[in-house]
């Protein structure tokens, strides 16, 4: 039997397909070459989609490992009925880790949006009356993912609580790194009831 791709001679292989059990057309090298062209593709379509939701350059292809589901109940995470709050110091890796979950959510088919928490302050402070907008093109999205978050500033904390239980309430699945969670109530609730915190110190992690 000839390979329909290249024409060599192939054996008959049975392989499964949406349409059920089916004999592979192709020979091993034809098929490795198109499952090749299809892995590129989607890294390109994920690379796209992660820089479109805002993933810092940088940061574009960070991707997780085996090490980064070590902790407990990240089925939860990976299933989208929890989100996460990376707890650590500057240099512990938290916006790569952040990058690599948003890429593993794009993977599994989710749209993602991803900010620096200060900018979106910046941007507040620059426009108090923009403050819905963003916070309605934060909703649209299946997964959040807010970088470097700090409830400290007392001047904005009314608009970071009303973000923060507007999430809450819509049950929206977001990611979040910090160098502390918040100390105020109610905020601190929502944001522990919809999460799990994660203290990460330079070569690891520690799940709370």
């Amino acid at each position: 039997m000839q390979c329909e791709n290249c024409g060599k001679e192939k054996k008959e292989i049975p392989i499964i397909s949406t349409r059920g059990m089916e004999i592979c057309q192709m020979c091993d090298d034809c098929n490795k070459a198109e499952m090749d062209q299809l892995l590129s593709r989607n890294k390109m379509a994920v690379l796209e989609i992660m820089r479109k939701g805002g993933v810092p350059k940088r940061f574009l292809c960070c991707r997780l490992s085996e090490a980064d589901f070590k902790f407990r109940d990240s089925d939860q995470v990976a299933n989208g009925n929890k989100g996460l709050f990376f707890i650590g110091d500057t240099g512990t890796g938290k916006t790569t880790r952040l990058a690599g979950w948003a890429a593993y959510m794009v993977q599994r088919g989710k749209s993602i949006k991803f900010i620096d928490f200060s900018d979106f302050i910046c941007e507040l402070r620059a426009d108090f009356k923009r403050f819905n907008d963003l916070k309605n093109d934060m909703m649209g999205v299946d997964c959040l993912f807010i970088d470097n978050f700090d409830a400290n500033n007392q001047y904005m904390y009314d608009f970071i609580f009303n973000l923060v239980n507007s999430l809450y309430q819509r049950e929206k699945q977001v990611f979040y790194t910090g160098a502390s969670l918040p100390g105020q109530e109610p905020l601190a609730m929502r944001i522990g009831k919809t999460t799990i915190q994660l203290e990460l110190v330079k070569g690891g992690l520690h799940g709370n």
